[in-house]
């Protein structure tokens, strides 16, 4: 089969390299790509604006199957111009990707059907907005409505609140998401589902606060490890029947089936309660380099069997190796605010490849051929052991191999089983 996948992350790059692992795959092209991810698959230059390109793309090189993982592509709604034009894709259409690109939808969605989340309140008046933060408990999380803009800005004190809206109205988008801040575990929990059957992966502890000890802004993933064995049957069956089933029912009743990947964060507080803090409409990137080396299946299988609304068919459930992945991201500069880009890259050749993996993600190559960085995360350092701890210790070891002006990381991830915050 010739397979075309859409991104340039460290995701992209877990997910090419465990569909070669399979058997079904001949050739893969990638629209975006990164120096790693080319010693894989063709990349192909076409911006991620110019989706009448890729069309023509896919048409002109057959491609059997378009994989979308890019947030952004799939926001510009990639599927539903791919199916008018008799291509195969996977990926989520427009309309039901709202649930991962807008937190105004997503939460309005999530009180509609009656699915746990913390209270909130949506936005377009800047000043309605204030008068909200002046009414509310702090700390006070500030969201931008779209998830391109992926800040989050916890805010303790009506100053910070105030001044928080005033950028968000001045800068980016006439829409605010404010949310209560609420104590407890941050996981991600993923499904793939074709619309109607639900395979579900590892549950994963992230971590998204750029400071040791879960200080610092909030941000992306930094950090991951799966799995993560605090999750009780009952929590479980909880998760499924009170969050995942009543999405994915709502949606199909409103004419909206999900077809892809769903990245789902969660909360879990202290008393047991679960709280569905967003969406991804694709795996989160930490989130991937930890649970796709895992998969006893063949991915391409798995995913052409989804794309068919063939799931309940082929699989019962997915198998999973029972090792154990931490991930670790290098920061760059003052991420997120201020990553310094175009800094050289020094000692991948020298890392440790029988325990590391490293995963490319805001990388590229100067006109000397050197990798240098251009954005705030610009690797994953991963590595996969027989427990959690040993997994932790390898990343550890080789995390100073790799150098780069600017380059910074989270030195406890893995090492503190329990934050009484997210």
């Amino acid at each position: 089969m010739k397979i075309l996948v859409i991104g340039k992350s460290a995701r992209e790059q877990a997910f090419i390299q465990k569909i070669l692992s399979g058997k079904r795959a001949n050739k893969i092209f990638c629209i975006g790509g990164n120096p790693q991810i080319a010693q894989y698959a063709e990349c192909v230059n076409i911006p991620f604006e110019d989706l009448t390109s890729m069309v023509e793309f896919a048409k002109e090189n057959e491609i059997d199957l378009t994989i979308a993982l890019d947030e952004y592509v799939i926001q510009q709604g990639i599927t539903n111009i791919f199916v008018e034009q008799g291509l195969k894709i996977f990926a989520p259409s427009l309309e039901a990707a709202q649930i991962g690109t807008s937190r105004a939808f997503a939460k309005k969605f999530l009180y509609k059907h009656k699915i746990p989340t913390p209270k909130y309140g949506l936005f377009d008046k800047e000043q309605s907005a204030i008068d909200y933060a002046k009414k509310s408990d702090l700390p006070l999380f500030v969201k931008y409505d779209n998830l391109a803009y992926q800040d989050t800005f916890l805010c303790t004190s009506f100053t910070k609140a105030k001044n928080t809206i005033n950028r968000v109205f001045e800068e980016v988008q006439k829409k605010v998401v404010l949310e209560e801040f609420i104590e407890g575990e941050s996981i991600r929990f993923s499904i793939l589902t074709d619309g109607y059957n639900v395979l579900p992966l590892p549950y994963v502890k992230e971590y998204k606060r750029v400071l040791d000890g879960n200080g610092g802004a909030f941000t992306k993933s930094v950090g991951a490890y799966t799995p993560y064995n605090k999750i009780d049957e009952i929590t479980e069956k909880n998760i499924a029947q009170d969050i995942v089933f009543p999405l994915l029912d709502a949606l199909n009743s409103i004419g909206t089936p999900y077809e892809g990947f769903l990245s789902i964060q969660l909360i879990i507080q202290p008393d047991g309660d679960i709280k569905v803090i967003e969406f991804l409409p694709t795996l989160d990137i930490a989130e991937a380099v930890c649970v796709l080396p895992l998969l006893e299946e063949d991915l391409l299988d798995v995913i052409y069997a989804a794309s068919e609304g063939a799931l309940e068919d082929c699989y019962q459930n997915l198998n999973f190796s029972d090792d154990a992945i931490a991930t670790l991201a290098l920061m760059s500069g003052s991420y997120p605010n201020n990553p310094k880009i175009n800094s050289v890259v020094e000692g991948i050749e020298d890392l440790d490849e029988d325990s590391i993996e490293l995963y490319y993600n805001d990388t590229g190559m100067n006109s000397y051929y050197e990798v240098v960085t251009t954005g705030g995360r610009p690797f994953f350092l991963s590595s996969r052991a027989l427990t959690i701890n040993k997994a932790v210790q390898n990343l550890y070891d080789n995390v100073d191999v790799i150098n780069f002006e600017g380059k910074n990381y989270r030195r406890d991830i893995g090492k503190i089983p329990i934050y009484k915050n997210y």
